[in-house]
Parts: C-alpha cells; sequence; structure tokens
C-alpha cells in the first residue's frame, strides 16, 4: 500500500465541487446574534429550485403540520433556522460530492449511515441537554463526507482497505492510521476548512473518531463520536455495539440504548423519505438481534 500520500495534496486535488453560495451564506448568518427569519429566508429565495425544496421538505409527513407551509420565512419560524440550515448543507453535499468509481463502495448507503448518525447524535444530545443538537446532528451527518473523495482519488488502494475491513471487521480509520498515517477525518475536516465551515463544526468532524475510553463529558465531539460507532450498511455485523452501549451508560446513565435506538429508528423511517433518501435499511433494533 502506498504510505507516500500527502494530506495537503489529498486535499488541494479534491475532485469535488464548489460549496453553493446558498449554504456559505446560510453558515455565516447562522453564526451571528437575533438572526431573524426573514435575513436567514434571503439566500434560499435567491434560488428558487432549493425554495421549493425547502417548502418542499417542511410539508413532508415528517413535521406533520395540519396546514400547508406556503413561505420560506414561515418555515423558518415553525421549525428553526438551524434545521432549514441543516436541510440546505445536506442538499449541497448532495451536490458536490459525486459518487466514486467503485464497485466496492455505494454513495447511497454512505448517506443512509451518515442520515443515521445525525439522527441518533441529535436525540442523543437532546438526552444529555446540550445546547445546540441540530449543531451535533450537522457534524454527526459531515463525519465521513472525505471518504467518497479518496475512493475517486486512489480507487484501487482504498478499495483494498474497504474489503479488508469487511473481512476483518476492523474500523476503517484503523486501517487508513496504519498504510497512510492519518484518517479520513482528518481530510474531511481539512475539506470544511476550505469550505469556511465554522470552527465547531470542523472540529466534530475532525474527532469523531477519538477513542471512547475515556469519555466523562457530552460536549459536541464526545457526541458525534459516539455516533460514529453505529453499524454500517455495507458491513455484515457491528463490532462496536457493546463500545457503544458502554458510553450510554457512562454519559446518560438514566437512558437506555434501546431507547436512543427506538427513536433513532422512528426518525429515519420518517425522515429519510422527506430527504429523497430511501428508508430501506436495517433498523438499529434489527442490528442488536442475533440472526
Amino acid at each position: 500500500m502506498p504510505s507516500e500520500l500527502c494530506v495537503d495534496e489529498i486535499v488541494q486535488n479534491a475532485k469535488v465541487g464548489v460549496m453553493p453560495q446558498t449554504a456559505v451564506a446560510l453558515l455565516e448568518i447562522s453564526q451571528g446574534e437575533d438572526v431573524g427569519p426573514n435575513e436567514f429566508a434571503e439566500p434560499i429565495l435567491m434560488d428558487p429550485g432549493l425554495t421549493a425544496q425547502v417548502l418542499q421538505y417542511v410539508n413532508s409527513a415528517y413535521f406533520g403540520f395540519p396546514q400547508k407551509i406556503s413561505s420560506v420565512q414561515l418555515a423558518i419560524n415553525l421549525v428553526g433556522y438551524k434545521t432549514i440550515k441543516n436541510f440546505v448543507l445536506w442538499k449541497a453535499l448532495q451536490n458536490v460530492i459525486q459518487p466514486p468509481p467503485s464497485e466496492e463502495f455505494s454513495l447511497s448507503l454512505l448517506w443512509q449511515d451518515s442520515l443515521r448518525r445525525a439522527i441518533f447524535a441529535r436525540n442523543f444530545a437532546e438526552k444529555c441537554q446540550h445546547e445546540a443538537p441540530e449543531e451535533v446532528f450537522a457534524g454527526a451527518l459531515m463525519q465521513d463526507l472525505a471518504i467518497p473523495l479518496l475512493l475517486t482519488q486512489r480507487t484501487k488502494d482504498y478499495e483494498k482497505l474497504l474489503r479488508t475491513a469487511r473481512v476483518e471487521n476492523r474500523r476503517l480509520h484503523e486501517l487508513e492510521e496504519d498504510n497512510f498515517g492519518w484518517n479520513h477525518a482528518e481530510i474531511g475536516a481539512m475539506l470544511c476548512e476550505r469550505w469556511n465551515f465554522p470552527p465547531e463544526l470542523v472540529s466534530m468532524i475532525r474527532q469523531h473518531l477519538t477513542p471512547t475510553s475515556s469519555f466523562t463529558e457530552t460536549n459536541a465531539e464526545r457526541i458525534v463520536t459516539v455516533a460514529a460507532l453505529l453499524p454500517t450498511e455495507a458491513s455484515p455485523v457491528w463490532p462496536e455495539q457493546a463500545r457503544l452501549e458502554k458510553c450510554v451508560r457512562m454519559l446518560l446513565p438514566n437512558t437506555g440504548a434501546q431507547e436512543l435506538y427506538y427513536r433513532t429508528d422512528s426518525d429515519f423511517l420518517q425522515l429519510a423519505p422527506s430527504i429523497n433518501l430511501s428508508p430501506n435499511c436495517r433498523s438499529l433494533l434489527q442490528w442488536t438481534q442475533p440472526e
């Protein structure tokens, strides 16, 4: 396996599109204080296609409003600007990250994994009474965005890592570190820095593979790290289940893992269709049951 891969070179040569200006603008606006619906809606309204997508999203069964929402400003008032921002980020990622030329990888499965981790992280954050669960949702959603990029740049080399991870039931980042000296979290964080993402979001992505053995706090980075222990659709087993449930007992002693699994499964089934993602995958509760 080649060892001369340079992190800076990988990011500089990244074959991904430019982050849409609407997403960048919303990230910048969301960092300000006392942001109003009109100010936040302005970049969205400049893009008729995105405006239609946002309205379709808030009128989906996931939110279940009894009356049709006809304006972006009203949508922001009802679901919150952070929820709308995360939806716009999701659509932006789908536009800039293209499927790599690999039979060992499915981008659609990655999106399913990412959404489930994001939902789990948000539910975990709410149980922890974290002040910004939607920010945690965004960090978990984007934690693995570098994997398609790495597959595109070094397809054969990276495919070997994916096969080894499946056959040996090892986590992908351990193989990356053994073979390259870095992992996809570092690449993803650097890419987000290039897109001028907020430092807090970059930190969640960079640290999502931190070892969990010494967890004693429930900050955003730790919650996203716990969500990273969820199973992946491409893997036949879930080797990190015991570790995740230990983290839940340690950080949320009054909440059982099964409760988080059930809520995440329920939210996933409702949210996935609203963002044009298939809900057809093995649920977390199914993962916990023996074959």
